[in-house]
């Protein structure tokens, strides 16, 4: 295949090629980079996060206008240093060599454990388990002051981490672009991204007309907090999903008894009030994360996903060898960890009319499994201007010239490709 592979034109409209990352403008990508973080507020990654920011909406009306503008900006502020931490790293990595992309934290196990961990924290002291102390608060302290300044940089940390496997469809070209080109740029590029992401919470903050529209406060809102818990367990779950697949039955195991150790401890704490007591359950809180960050599970490093029956491993080696047969082929690159990933391939590739236009059409499917790192798909992403996953690609009978399919896949899409080259 060669390096243009991913200026193929698509047989139609519904077929999106994006734009070619060493030729576009700094202007075009900061401003693909603004709106990518704006629509990424509507990606699944993010909906654990929105149970937060609901509740900070919710709450608006505690607050003085003084107050919202600067938990606004302390939003924005949690965002965007974790972005530069992410990006920084990431930078520093891939110019050492390593084959990495967006959401490459994902692919580290122990992240995912320490990521599932602090979701259970949040969702219990949600629950009314405990309570997470963001300032300098005391036990008899409204709700409002609870919400602090600490409290939003916080939930936009929160927000950074857990939208970083998602790529919304302007961020793409954006991202490939920024991790292409001088520092500075990638600085503008991201900042703007971080931005969009906060844009929400920003005019919620700094405009009053908006927490006006807020319902009144009032006692119903303990409970809605509660109510408000239940998607980052979801989150949690999900997560561990995710480790199981990279790392295997033994190392969840392992890790659920660190998690559980370090709830014993934040329940002993609750006991009394006994300095020896205290000293267990600070112990045991701080002794099950240890044990999970010591990473006990060793080298465990199971597949984290079999490849379907009816699809093969995917290989630029394959490819050649179909193409050179003649055969049409179809290649997805996928991760257990990214949830559009998985929902294009339950509400599009899995079903009976996509499969049957396979097996119609004597169409080769290649699978790219980059749960865990793989500089040969690595490679792949680059080549097609991706910063990650996914990417779709159909490979026409007797051309190693690729369509290029949408990230947001339909099924017209994909009959479009196939009957766009009979």
């Amino acid at each position: 295949m060669s390096q243009t592979d991913h200026h193929a034109t698509a047989p139609d409209s519904q077929t999106v090629i994006l734009p070619d990352a060493a030729s576009m403008p700094l202007w075009q990508a900061a401003l693909f980079a603004l709106f990518g973080g704006l629509i990424l507020n509507l990606m699944p990654c993010v909906f654990p996060v929105l149970s937060l920011k609901a509740f900070a909406f919710l709450s608006a009306n505690y607050k003085t206008e003084a107050n919202r503008r600067l938990e606004g900006v302390a939003y924005t502020l949690g965002i965007w240093v974790s972005f530069m931490v992410i990006v920084g790293v990431l930078v520093a990595l891939r110019a050492g060599g390593a084959a990495i992309g967006w959401g490459f934290q994902l692919q580290e196990p122990l992240f995912v454990a320490l990521m599932m961990v602090l979701m259970t924290f949040v969702a219990l002291s949600l629950s009314g388990f405990f309570n997470i102390s963001f300032g300098a608060e005391s036990a008899g302290q409204t709700l409002a002051a609870r919400e602090g300044i600490q409290g939003a940089f916080f939930k936009g940390v929160l927000a950074a981490l857990v939208a970083t496997p998602c790529t919304a469809p302007l961020m793409a070209p954006a991202i490939g672009f920024a991790l292409t080109q001088p520092l500075i740029t990638v600085f503008v590029v991201f900042s703007l991204l971080a931005i969009g992401l906060a844009l929400p919470f920003l005019a919620l903050s700094f405009i009053p007309a908006f927490a006006r529209l807020m319902p009144k406060p009032g006692a119903w809102m303990e409970k809605m907090k509660e109510a408000l818990a239940f998607p980052l367990y979801l989150t949690a779950a999900w997560l561990l999903y995710i480790f199981d697949r990279q790392v295997g039955a033994v190392a969840t195991l392992l890790l659920l008894a660190g998690l559980i150790t370090s709830i014993f401890g934040i329940w002993l704490s609750k006991q009394g009030e006994g300095k020896v007591l205290r000293a267990f359950a600070i112990l045991f809180v701080l002794g099950g994360v240890a044990f999970i960050a010591s990473k006990p599970w060793g080298d465990l490093t199971e597949q984290a996903a079999e490849v379907a029956e009816d699809s093969q491993p995917y290989s630029d080696q394959r490819v050649a060898e179909l193409v050179d047969e003649g055969k049409p082929v179809f290649a997805y690159f996928t991760a257990d960890w990214c949830i559009t990933c998985k929902v294009n391939e339950r509400v599009v590739l899995a079903t009976d009319e996509v499969q049957a236009a396979f097996k119609g059409g004597g169409i080769t499917v290649l699978k790219g499994d980059w749960t865990n790192r793989n500089a040969e798909i690595a490679a792949v992403l680059a080549r097609y201007g991706r910063a990650g996953v996914p990417l779709y690609l159909y490979f026409p009978a007797g051309s190693g010239e690729a369509v290029v399919l949408p990230e947001l896949l339909t099924k017209g899409a994909v009959f479009s490709a196939i009957n766009g080259s009979e």
